[in-house]
């Protein structure tokens, strides 16, 4: 027996590589297809073209991917896809299971070393489960934002081009990487390289002047930084779904408790590619058009581009047009009344100044039937006709030996009419149209949004019934979120006007269409004529345009009040 204990050699760390049997219950041997957004065989793993930091960060790559492949192998999508930004929506849907896997192989990993076992917050923000590039790739993708960009303008793209190209090749370089702040990257690499890639893109003659650089390159930043708003709101649906649960009665106990879901990722897909294709580049243009206006480069004109470009008419107005006025009621207060209007005028001076003009027509709504199970039973209750015992013409003579309520009363209640875009970031819930329902209970609500591209029997849209006489279609609600478009915009209003005063188009009135040359006639902005033909149809029909959810229950509160 010796004296001296053998020297053990130290157990490797465990490779966080997932099992790749993915489907079924026979063995399949699946290929990394490297440089790859989407596989180009059956059975390959695509792993994006990024540069990590560690080894550990490409198994977390190969993780999300395998994860994807095993969720949404078979997925199929309505209307025209872009796969490249339908793969990362994919990606971050199956976050939070990749976080479950990341977590269990840590705590594993302990027995071998404390190295891997920090305290990152896997259960608050998804985003720490993606893997990190390292600097200087972050810094070239950067680099090469900001060039895009310039060479946009010197081409003489207009707003919606640039920033729809803006957002996609942002969400592309940046979509799948662990960020520490905006785009992966510390906020004083960000601003070093930005100045740098700012100052090769001016000519001689404006860098001179260090006022006016710095200027130029906090609004690139800005710009920059915006683009990445697509993602961030992905994250942000992401993050709130993570931990699903739901109320079930525990008969141990004898109460009801709340017992944890399984996390399903093909529900949320849609919703997240909606949010990285649609919406961001829609509402980037607006923050496009705005910033644009502070750059000195765009104010100096020193980019030869065409006379007709937007970029180079910021500074333009155009003539006043000939829009009939709108009357707001006289039952609302002075500040909501100034409210409305201050956003309603904004919001208009957008659609007619900034928006570009490509064209298009307006879309073709396809209208859904009312289904409206849910009593919502307050509304109801306001609704029913009440006995008494004075009036002119008795109804219910055979009352009079009983209670002697022989008169029905008619009650006054509020009603009116909404039509909501569903195509941004309105957030209606159920909960929204259910406090307006009790205020309005004689009121009509419905929802519109576009598909994005046309589908069966060439329908652009969707408008559905949400509210209406007491009751409530909560399924209407959840398939207007499905898609993230407008496209049908003028036929929604043509339904509203017919519909019983006052009228309540909720919205921000940045009007799209259809491209009728297209085969399946993809969203596009409207022609400047078919612009101005729904504002006029807008104050024709005295429909009242609200931007925001507070002020929509505010008016409704007080129109509810006149009425009683």
């Amino acid at each position: 027996m010796s004296l001296f204990k053998e020297r053990k050699f130290a157990k490797p760390l465990p490779k966080f590589l997932p099992n790749l049997a993915l489907q079924g219950n026979q063995v399949q041997v699946y290929e990394l297809e490297i440089s790859k957004l989407n596989a180009d065989k059956r059975h390959g793993i695509p792993i994006p073209n990024s540069a990590y930091e560690n080894e550990l960060d490409i198994n977390r790559a190969v993780l999300l991917q395998t994860l994807r492949k095993k969720y949404f192998v078979n997925a199929k999508y309505r209307g025209e896809i872009d796969w490249d930004i339908m793969a990362i929506a994919e990606t971050l849907c199956v976050l939070p299971i990749a976080r479950n896997i990341i977590v269990k192989l840590r705590v594993s990993s302990k027995k071998y070393t404390d190295k891997l076992h920090d305290k990152e917050g896997y259960y608050y923000n998804l985003r720490t489960c993606l893997p990190a590039m390292n600097p200087n790739s972050k810094k070239y993708y950067l680099d090469s934002l900001v060039d895009t960009f310039y060479q946009m303008i010197r081409d003489g793209l207009d707003i919606q081009d640039i920033s729809e190209q803006l957002v996609y090749k942002a969400t592309t370089y940046f979509g799948l990487v662990r960020s520490d702040g905006r785009y992966s990257i510390t906020a004083e690499d960000m601003q070093t390289t930005v100045h740098s890639a700012v100052v090769r893109n001016l000519p001689p003659s404006l860098t001179l002047d260090e006022h006016k650089v710095d200027r130029e390159v906090d609004t690139v930043h800005t710009i920059i930084a915006n683009a990445m708003s697509g993602v961030d709101s992905a994250m942000q649906i992401i993050n709130r779904n993570k931990r699903p649960y739901k109320w079930r009665y525990d008969s141990e106990s004898g109460g009801w408790k709340t017992f944890k879901q399984p996390f399903k990722p093909k529900k949320y897909a849609r919703r997240i590619y909606n949010e990285l294709k649609l919406i961001s580049s829609r509402y980037m243009s607006w923050r496009l058009g705005q910033a644009l206006r502070y750059l000195p480069s765009i104010q100096e004109s020193i980019f030869d581009t065409p006379t007709d470009s937007k970029v180079n008419d910021l500074s333009k107005t155009d003539e006043d047009l000939d829009i009939p006025q709108m009357v707001m009621p006289k039952f609302i207060d002075k500040k909501l009344d100034n409210k409305i209007r201050k956003d309603t005028e904004r919001n208009y001076k957008h659609a007619i100044d900034y928006l570009s003009d490509r064209g298009g027509v307006h879309g073709k709504a396809k209208h859904h039937r009312f289904k409206g199970i849910k009593p919502i039973v307050e509304a109801l209750r306001k609704l029913t006709v009440s006995q008494g015992e004075y009036g002119v013409k008795p109804r219910q003579v055979h009352r009079i030996i009983t209670d002697r309520k022989v008169f029905k009363r008619r009650k006054h209640v509020a009603g009116g009419s909404l039509m909501i875009d569903c195509s941004g970031s309105m957030g209606f819930s159920s909960d929204d149209v259910k406090e307006i329902v009790n205020l309005l209970p004689a009121s009509k609500i419905a929802g519109y949004v576009g598909y994005g591209s046309s589908i069966g029997d060439d329908y652009d849209g969707d408008i559905r019934h949400i509210a209406q006489d007491g009751r409530m279609d909560i399924e209407s609600i959840h398939s207007l979120q499905e898609y993230g478009a407008n496209s049908i915009d003028y036929d929604a209003l043509k339904w509203l006007a017919k519909q019983e005063e006052p009228r309540i188009w909720v919205s921000d009135m940045q009007v799209v269409g259809v491209n009728s040359e297209q085969e399946h006639r993809n969203s596009s902005t409207l022609s400047k004529d078919r612009v101005e033909e729904i504002m006029r149809f807008v104050a024709l029909n005295n429909i009242i345009p609200i931007n925001e959810i507070a002020d929509v229950k505010e008016f409704a509160r007080q129109y509810s009040k006149f009425v009683s």
